[in-house]
């Protein structure tokens, strides 16, 4: 192994030694393999990909440190991963990792975790130890339930647990204060607990292809919603109050078993995308025609009146409208 000590570097060299050495790292670092860093520093962010037997000792960052180890066909987390406590972003995704080592959550800096396409069935309690981390994506995994550990961390702001075979959303989840994006597509959820109402940072909910069958009201006291999926559900009638989310700019309803549109649906005036493609909607009330903002419509597989085809291209002539 070749050694380099006391020199400012600005690349990193595979099968090497770095000894008191200072970087200026200027491009992300690709392929990163049998490399030792021992007593160095690092002056500027840090991004490693595909980082293999590499030790970092007693190492300073003054910047992000970024490392993607993401499709590394990983069945454990390496360890030199623990000795860099100022790890800021950490991406294992797209591997075979099934549990979770406690050391993992001594990672004080740790903002962003991205643990998606996993094998991953429980998540430990010490995960609440991660008190900066604003963003975890467990997507695509075998969790079963939304464990409340999570509903620990105060800065959370993006939670994603799309495919997984979660049956329920717990109260619990009200503790989530600052939460902005919640994605729960693919699950097996029936029922939107009153809770969720008061998430009052909430932007953006995500329910694609579960289960439910009605649309819950306490979605209207959502007063910053802004994107709402609630398709392929079993989802029928929707309430007159749909109207009171002003804030919605993208609404996704298609396969649903929808028959009526409520003439309320037009006072959402920031709706841009709007889809309600295979339902059983045979009519549209002319409130539609408030939608000043609305560029985009999709409306496809319904069996809509001919004539109500025809009204609805003289509401919105500015609007995309798929049929």
């Amino acid at each position: 192994m070749k050694k380099i000590k006391g020199r400012s570097v600005s690349g990193i060299q595979n099968n090497t030694n770095y000894e008191v050495c200072t970087f200026y790292l200027e491009n992300e670092c690709i392929n990163v393999n049998n490399v030792l860093f021992d007593n160095c520093s690092f002056r500027t962010k840090v991004l490693l990909k595909n980082i293999k037997n590499c030790r970092f000792s007693n190492c300073n960052f003054s910047d992000q440190v970024i490392f993607d180890l993401s499709k590394a066909g990983l069945k454990r987390i390496p360890n030199f991963i623990f000795d860099v406590h100022s790890l800021s972003q950490l991406d294992l995704s797209n591997n075979d990792i099934s549990i979770l080592p406690n050391d993992l959550f001594k990672l004080p800096m740790l903002n962003i975790l991205n643990l998606s396409f996993n094998k991953i069935t429980v998540l430990p309690d010490d995960i609440a130890k991660l008190e900066k981390l604003c963003e975890i994506d467990l997507s695509h995994n075998k969790i079963n339930c939304i464990y409340n550990s999570l509903f620990k961390l105060k800065q959370l702001k993006k939670l994603h647990l799309w495919h997984n075979a979660i049956k329920e959303i717990p109260s619990s989840i009200s503790k989530l204060q600052n939460i902005s994006f919640l994605n729960l597509n693919n699950n097996q959820i029936e029922i939107i607990p009153p809770d969720v109402m008061r998430l009052k940072n909430l932007r953006s909910l995500s329910l694609h292809a579960n289960k439910i069958k009605n649309f819950p009201s306490e979605i209207f006291r959502l007063k910053k919603l802004e994107n709402l999926d609630l398709s392929n559900n079993q989802i029928k009638t929707l309430p007159k109050e749909l109207g009171l989310l002003g804030s919605v700019v993208a609404l996704y309803l298609s396969s649903n078993e929808i028959t009526h549109i409520p003439s309320e649906i037009g006072c959402l005036s920031s709706l841009r995308r709007l889809e309600l493609q295979n339902n059983q909607i045979k009519e549209f009330p002319s409130s539609i025609k408030n939608f000043k903002m609305l560029s985009y419509l999709d409306i496809s597989r319904n069996p809509i009146y001919v004539d109500t085809w025809k009204n609805i291209y003289l509401w919105l002539p500015n609007s995309e409208i798929i049929y």
